[in-house]
């Protein structure tokens, strides 16, 4: 036979509510971080094509156009994935 585990007592709840609270911080900066670095990702593509613009060349301008827009698409998901994350983890 399985001996019962004893219930934590208010102290071990009390460390566990902190530890949680902490992991949970640590995870949003990495997502806030993440989202920086996702987010800055456009922005240097919009540099990279005002840059080809002025030099009239099409072929590369419609290559970083095509990468703007799926830079622009990882974005989008990524934002949708910290929605579905926030909601998940703010419902426990």
């Amino acid at each position: 036979m399985t001996a019962a585990k004893p219930s934590p007592t208010e102290v071990e709840k009390e460390l566990i509510l902190v530890e949680y609270g902490q992991l949970r911080s640590e995870q949003h900066a990495r997502i806030q971080q993440r989202d920086g670095l996702v987010y800055t990702t456009p922005a240097a593509m919009a540099a990279v094509v005002a840059g080809t613009i002025s030099q009239r060349t099409a072929a590369i301008l419609l290559l970083l156009l095509v990468s703007l827009i799926e830079a622009l698409l990882l974005a989008g998901l990524a934002w949708l994935v910290v929605i579905a994350t926030f909601g998940t983890v703010s419902a426990d």
